[in-house]
């Protein structure tokens, strides 16, 4: 029989199966994995980067047998990756799915490690600050602000997209405030780019 195959959409992998004593030819041009010179022997799952093979096609081979119908399979295209930002205000991380792929589901990470299968569904804003479900510390405080978010959207039957980067944002110091006399205004400096503001 011919072998079969799977993709794994966030590995952005395939593997095959087939049965013992088995080899398998396969290729990754659309050329005939029997006798073309493009043929590879397959030796553990492939993983995929840009450019993508548009097909991949498959033929079991054994000693003294004739080989198998060829199996083909048309490769994933990839999710556009998601887009987000930190609201300091209410001091929560937002992720957005993209325009093109609006149902696909989004996973992140905190820590700045890049996320995983494993890693947190995005399933509305994350809260990072005081009774939320992350607690990375004030903003503001001495625990600083959270180091910044990486997320990857996964659509069905799409490979997951490139990994986004989300910046947090800094933490300012207080500002300081001093009146003056000689000019009757209150002033307050911070250390923002707007510099001194006359109140």
């Amino acid at each position: 029989p011919p072998p079969t195959g799977s993709f794994d959409l966030v590995r952005r992998t395939f593997s095959v199966s087939a049965s013992g004593g088995v080899s398998v030819d396969l290729t990754l041009d659309g050329s005939d994995p029997r006798d073309s010179s493009t043929r590879r022997r397959y030796s553990g799952p492939l993983q995929f980067t840009h450019p993508y093979p548009s097909r991949i096609r498959l033929v079991a081979v054994a000693r003294c047998r004739i080989p198998s119908d060829v199996a083909e399979f048309d490769v994933p295209t990839e999710t556009p990756p998601p887009s987000g930002f930190f609201d300091a205000i209410t001091k929560t991380l937002r992720l957005f799915a993209p325009d093109a792929a609006p149902n696909a589901q989004i996973r992140y990470t905190l820590d700045g490690s890049d996320p995983t299968a494993h890693s947190p569904v995005y399933a509305g804003p994350v809260a990072l600050d005081g009774e939320g479900s992350v607690a990375l510390g004030a903003w503001g405080s001495a625990h600083g602000p959270p180091r910044g978010a990486k997320a990857f959207a996964v659509e069905d039957g799409c490979f997951r997209s490139t990994v986004s980067a989300i910046d947090a944002p800094g933490a300012y110091d207080p500002p300081k405030v001093h009146y003056s006399a000689h000019t009757s205004t209150l002033v307050i400096e911070t250390t923002a780019a707007a510099g001194t503001v006359d109140v």
